[in-house]
């Protein structure tokens, strides 16, 4: 596994790699350093715009404050489970985490870039290019002072939907460097006839909406201190959708239509007993047919949390 490893190509001669196993692991140790220091230098920015924005209600977080965060976040057990190997997760959130951090200095340019690396590593991460260029707009919404004028997340959305439409031009223009990477790789899907680079048979690609589902109960568990925390201050959130039941039922409708019309198994979560999620599917979420239908209360109290979670507010 370390020393050198002699490779026979086309033309039958050895083709020799001066990598030892332990140096190849040791690229996602110091890409491992480099993700806590881009969390930091996130930590830092948010909280000096806190800072300069007191109107959003939120403390500014201390320096130390933000260094633990990014200690614990960099330090998140599945991330940390692929420090120690040659993966792509480790260089994947990598780069999207950089790109995020430019993008929220304005440098969006080399934020679409590095979202473009990005998605060299995994083509999914073109998903938070995406999500990068909806953060870069929802933040320009905020610098109008807009979304100032409701609380609740639905009329914000409206409000957000509403702006758009009417800054429209301003956006292509301000978001052109994302648009050229989406563009790019909708490119790559025509010439490909696909997005799966590899074994296209094991990578079939679906509507999964249940994903959403699994998310909320995967925040769930490794939010939880913070989630019973929240139990407290849950009843404002409660009583406030009293009021509003279509949010609720529409909520509990497309959760049980995603479950019931696109909910799929991959092959390889069935028959690879070498992941966790192997036995997380076997044991907890496929005992029974109906435990998701079980656990979609619990989904829809982590996803109030989420939304009304007020540190969301200025990201």
């Amino acid at each position: 596994s370390s020393g050198i490893n002699a490779e026979y190509g086309v033309t039958g001669k050895p083709n020799i790699h001066w990598c030892s196993l332990e140096k190849l692991r040791f690229v996602n140790i110091v890409m491992s350093v480099l993700i806590f220091l881009v969390m930091y230098t996130i930590f830092r920015k948010l909280s000096r715009r806190l800072k300069d924005d007191p109107g959003l209600g939120i403390q500014p977080i201390h320096r130390t404050c933000c260094m633990m965060n990014s200690l614990v976040l960099s330090c998140f057990p599945l991330l940390y489970f692929y420090n120690l190997l040659y993966y792509t997760d480790v260089g994947s959130v990598l780069f999207v985490l950089s790109s995020y951090s430019c993008s929220i200095r304005n440098h969006h340019l080399k934020s679409a870039m590095l979202g473009a690396i990005s998605v060299l590593f995994r083509q999914t991460n073109i998903i938070w290019v995406g999500f990068t260029a909806g953060t870069v707009v929802i933040r320009d919404i905020e610098n109008r002072g807009l979304l100032l004028q409701c609380d609740d997340f639905v009329s914000q959305m409206g409000i957000a939907v509403r702006v758009i439409l009417r800054y429209f031009w301003q956006y292509v223009y301000l978001l052109l460097p994302y648009l050229t990477v989406l563009s790019g790789f909708a490119v790559f899907i025509v010439w490909n006839k696909g997005i799966v680079v590899g074994d296209k048979s094991a990578h079939t690609a679906v509507l999964h909406f249940p994903q959403f589902l699994y998310f909320l109960l995967f925040l769930t568990a490794f939010s939880l201190p913070h989630m019973v925390q929240r139990l407290r201050h849950s009843h404002m959130t409660v009583l406030y959708y009293v009021f509003k039941p279509v949010h609720v039922l529409l909520f509990f409708v497309s959760a049980l239509l995603a479950l019931y019309l696109f909910k799929y198994e991959h092959p390889y979560l069935l028959a690879d007993n070498r992941h966790y999620t192997f036995y997380i599917w076997r044991k907890i979420l496929n005992r029974t047919p109906l435990i998701m239908y079980y656990l979609l209360p619990l989904c829809f109290y982590t996803f109030l949390n989420m939304v009304s979670c007020r540190v969301l507010k200025g990201v």
